[in-house]
């Protein structure tokens, strides 16, 4: 007798539990909840910090000139760079093409100077290896149709380690795991002909 009400003990338990758990699914998922930010070492709220990256030479979402594709000087665009936050260790610059027809394809993978606001027209930057395997910037050069270019800026709580090869971009977005601060992103298109 002491078994079969404990057993009915249990199934009266678990069956308010559940009942409790979809209750609180359904509120949850009717509104929704502010995200908290996250709170340093000594229990602070820290600010969530936007960095941002611009260019001189087009806006975001605009045509990047043809000077600085594969049809031009194949050289990159200068840079701008604002609000890094002040725990920054090191910059990562990452230039991609997700519109490529064999998977998103890498133009440039960048190590920039964390004490510099701007990269500037060709640069002779610390740099990986990009798809068309070689280090250094390689422009726009889209097989046809337009492209957008994504120009990501990294900034790391950590410090790059030195690489035996040069880096890829899976190299570095493996260093980069759990240690990204904040991210910046400038858009350009491109369309040969």
């Amino acid at each position: 007798m002491r078994v079969f009400a404990l057993f009915i003990f249990f199934i009266l338990l678990f069956g308010c539990a559940s009942q409790q758990s979809s209750e609180s699914k359904t509120e949850q998922s009717a509104e929704p909840k502010e995200v908290p930010k996250p709170e340093t070492e000594n229990g602070k709220i820290e600010e969530v910090i936007s960095m941002k990256l611009t260019s001189p030479a087009f806006k975001h979402g605009e045509n990047i000139p043809r000077k600085y594709t594969c049809d031009g000087e194949d050289i990159n665009p200068p840079l701008k760079i604002s609000d890094v936050p002040t725990k920054t260790q090191s910059l990562v610059l990452i230039v991609d093409d997700p519109d490529a027809p064999m998977g998103t394809f890498v133009h440039w993978v960048a190590f920039l100077d964390v004490n510099k606001n701007e990269v500037p027209e060709s640069a002779n930057l610390q740099s990986g290896q990009n798809d068309f395997g070689r280090s250094g910037y390689g422009g726009p050069c889209p097989p046809s149709g337009q492209h957008t270019y994504r120009f990501k800026l990294y900034a790391l709580d950590i410090g790059m380690p030195s690489f035996v090869t040069r880096p890829t971009k899976a190299d570095i977005e493996y260093v980069m795991k759990d240690h990204i601060i904040a991210q910046a992103e400038l858009d350009g298109e491109y369309k040969r002909g």
